[in-house]
């Protein structure tokens, strides 16, 4: 498969209704869970429930499914897919302010601290 990534953008960039492997319909299934890039689709798909999930969601039997990757591990290079496809363990979720986390960190060291 050959798409032209004529932009200064990354390959893992791009939109997954420009590569033209998904309905309408799954597109915006994809959407509403975020997942709007190649990058961001093999990404989810590190993990075998996330394979599952993305496979169930997009009503894909598995052949179809692996054929699918299959695609996007030619567009994106061997080692950028392995790369977005390895998975990552990741950290607390929201907003993070150092200057919030040091009064914490002041606070738990010496309760009378911190409030500044």
């Amino acid at each position: 498969m050959n798409i032209a990534n004529n932009s200064k953008r990354p390959v893992e960039s791009l939109s997954l209704d420009f590569i033209g492997k998904f309905s309408v319909s799954q597109i915006e299934a994809l959407n509403s869970l975020w997942i709007n890039s190649i990058g961001e689709f093999v990404a989810a798909a590190s993990t075998e429930e996330g394979r599952e999930g993305l496979r169930m969601l997009l009503g894909l039997d598995r052949e179809s499914f692996s054929s699918l990757l299959k695609d996007f591990r030619e567009i994106l290079g061997e080692d950028r897919f392995r790369e977005l496809s390895t998975p990552t363990p990741g950290g607390p979720l929201g907003a993070l302010f150092s200057s919030h986390d040091d009064q914490l960190k002041k606070k738990k060291d010496d309760p009378t601290k911190g409030d500044d």
